[in-house]
């Protein structure tokens, strides 16, 4: 996709008119109607209204915007870090995680820490909870984030807690309990528990005691085939918000965020510091 195409249509955004978005590129009406023609063609949705008084966006373009902003960040950004590598100035950050991250939540840490740290990038690598550790020893990996560890999960490595996240209670939106504001364990009962292989023992040991067979642990693809699938009457405990269910704080105390790794670096100090700030200023929405 060319992204001056891009441009122009946040440019036809920005100004409303194709006329006023044309003085600004120095450029005729026509060849923003070219260009905006061409890009509703290549993504196959009319992304403009035109009409004599100016232009507006369709439903298709409004969420089309945003994701043409993103794309234009990250092609600016690859070429920043290119140019960065030819001098020799370019250092890259590999984290390793298990969670499914929502795209907004890498993008702002990414973006956010290069700010902070010029001329240093984070890639996030997803994998199963089982390869992190051997990812790191191997250094495929110079660090990754693990929700909740248990008591010596890695006892061989250095980590450091950069915060904490809630565990929530995840149901369909016309689930009895989808308008409540927090669940407790009283609330659960009547319901089909599952529970994240995630989630600590000393959790599973409390509803085990009290829901017993209506209580189901959840491996990695148990899970997954369950959050697009979830039953009316099912409620999954999980340690982060979802972003296409309902997602609601349970009443249990806050799961532990740490990253471990093999030894300190100037960038991974740099990392930690960013983290750590990140998250204790309210921004520690991590979405699957």
């Amino acid at each position: 996709m060319d992204s001056t195409k891009l441009e122009t249509f946040l440019l036809v955004c920005k100004e409303k008119s194709f006329t006023k978005a044309a003085e600004k590129l120095f450029i005729t009406p026509a060849a923003i109607k070219k260009q905006i023609d061409a890009l509703e063609e290549e993504v196959g949705v009319k992304l403009v209204h035109r009409s004599p008084t100016g232009c507006s966006l369709t439903v298709g373009g409004q969420v089309f915007y945003d994701r043409a902003k993103n794309i234009l960040k990250y092609i600016h950004a690859s070429i920043e870090q290119v140019r960065l590598a030819d001098q020799a100035q370019y250092q890259e950050l590999r984290v390793g995680h298990s969670l499914k991250f929502d795209y907004g939540f890498i993008s702002k840490v990414s973006e956010s820490f290069a700010d902070t740290c010029p001329g240093k990038y984070l890639r996030f690598e997803r994998m199963a909870k089982s390869s992190l550790y051997t990812a790191l020893q191997n250094h495929t990996i110079d660090c990754f984030f693990y929700i909740n560890p248990q008591k010596n999960d890695f006892p061989d490595v250095l980590s450091e807690s950069i915060g904490t996240t809630k565990t929530h209670a995840v149901v369909r939106r016309r689930h009895p309990l989808a308008s409540q504001g927090s669940i407790s364990a009283a609330d659960l009962h009547g319901y089909d528990i599952y529970i994240s292989s995630v989630l600590d023992y000393a959790l599973y040991d409390l509803l085990d005691a009290s829901f017993g067979a209506n209580l189901h642990i959840l491996d990695k693809e148990d899970r997954n085939n369950l959050m697009f699938n979830l039953q009316h009457n099912a409620v999954i405990l999980y340690p982060c918000p979802v972003a296409h269910d309902v997602s609601i704080p349970f009443d249990y105390p806050p799961m532990e965020i740490r990253i471990y790794y093999l030894q300190s670096t100037p960038v991974l100090t740099e990392l930690l510091n960013h983290l750590r700030t990140f998250f204790h200023s309210g921004k520690d929405r991590i979405l699957i």
